[in-house]
This record gives structure tokens, sequence and C-alpha cells, in this order.
């Protein structure tokens, strides 16, 4: 019973991953013509490293931003589409309606499962190990796996303002239930930027949003949307 559960869900974990490249690989517009400093400034540095010695204390839900805050994200929420995969897109365009609410990138650790620990194994193709792993997954981005602790972190993104962090992708989402650690890497001021037209920014994150709804990527705010530009 347990080897057939065990094919079942490879079988799944591994069309989540064919899912998720081949939807990574046909995007409906070139990347190649959106400059290397913007896809930076939205999607974090390609380049970065885990520090679990850097981790916020607490990420909190966004109604216990001060007023302005807490208003601003609400009327946010009313305008702008948050989706399921869409992290860096969701944190970035609040940051570009609202400039006094930084961006913050970064990886978020989660707990696995006996049976996830060895889906990815088997992925990696690794038995056993120890300290860090760090793996390029097609479709995911930069993944850090410490199998011993039984964790594994992914790129993200939040936001953040007057030091309090708060994350719409995850607090909007009923179906993410794990309890998740986050280690920021970059934060993200527009507001001290030299960038004063965001237009380039926004043009490239609606086309990145465009791309995630024509995939048919969840619409986690769909009950509070009154009106979007």
């Amino acid at each position: 019973m347990k080897n057939k559960q065990n094919k079942r869900n490879t079988k799944k974990f591994r069309k989540n991953l064919e899912k998720r490249k081949s939807t990574t690989t046909n995007q409906g517009f070139n990347w190649s013509k959106v400059p290397t400093p913007l896809i930076r400034l939205i999607f974090g540095e390609k380049e970065v490293g885990l520090n679990r010695n850097h981790k916020v204390r607490f990420v909190t839900n966004y109604n216990t931003l001060p007023n302005q805050g807490m208003e601003l994200v609400q009327e946010y929420l009313q305008t702008n589409k948050v989706f399921t995969s869409g992290c860096h897109t969701n944190s970035m365009m609040l940051s570009c309606k609202s400039p006094i609410i930084n961006t913050i990138h970064g990886f978020v650790g989660v707990k696995m499962n006996t049976d996830e620990i060895f889906l990815w194994k088997k992925h990696l193709g690794i038995q056993t190990v120890s300290g860090l792993v760090k793996s390029e997954v097609q479709g995911y981005g930069t993944y850090f796996f410490d199998f011993r602790r039984k964790m594994k972190y992914f790129r993200h993104s939040w936001n953040e303002m007057d030091g309090i962090h708060f994350d719409l992708t995850k607090s909007l989402n009923s179906e993410v239930t794990d309890w998740w650690n986050y280690y920021p890497t970059e934060k993200i001021n527009l507001s001290n930027s030299k960038l004063k037209n965001f237009k380039n920014i926004t043009k490239v994150v609606k086309m990145f949003k465009h791309q995630l709804e024509s995939e048919g990527e969840r619409i986690l705010n769909i009950h509070q949307l009154k009106m979007v530009s």
C-alpha cells in the first residue's frame, strides 16, 4: 500500500514540476527585452545566499499596520489582483502604488514531511547529505534544503512598513496553513529611489500578472476587488 502511495505522490510531484516548467518557458512576452536592472528590482538579485541567522521575528497581518498603511493596503486590494504564484509582483506593485511601503525580497523556510523529503531527494538524485543543499528548480527558482532539519527554503517576496513585515500572498491564501520562517536578503525602498517614474516597473509587473492570470493562477482577493485599473 505504501509503495502505491509513493508512486502516486511521485507522479503528482513530477506533474507539478513539469507544469511549472512549461508555464515559465512559454511566457507571453520576451524577457530579453526587459532591462536586467528592472528584472533584478522586481524579482531580486539572481545570485543570493541564504543566511539563517538573519530572520524576521514577526510577520503579521496588514491590519496591524498604522492607519495610513492599513488604508493604503485596503485600497490596493480593491483595485489590484493578488495572485497565488505572484509574490514578487504582488509586493512590488503595492510599493509602486504606495512607495512608503517597502518591498522585501528573501527566502521563506517551510517544514517538510517524510513524503516530501523522499520526493525531493529522489528528484535531486541524492541519498544522505548534511548541511544545506542548493538547487535551481526550473519554474521555481533557487531552493535550499536541510534534510536533517526537514526544512526547505525558497525565494519569496513580501512587504514592510515602519518595521512591520506583512505578506499578502500568504495571508490571503487560506490553503497555506504551514508556518513560514522569513529570511530577508534585500529591501527595496522606492520612496528613496532615483526612479521617479514607476511607469516601466508597473508595465513589467502588469505583463507578468496578466501571464499568471492566463495560466489560471488563482486571484486571492477576488471578494475584495471593486475596480481593477
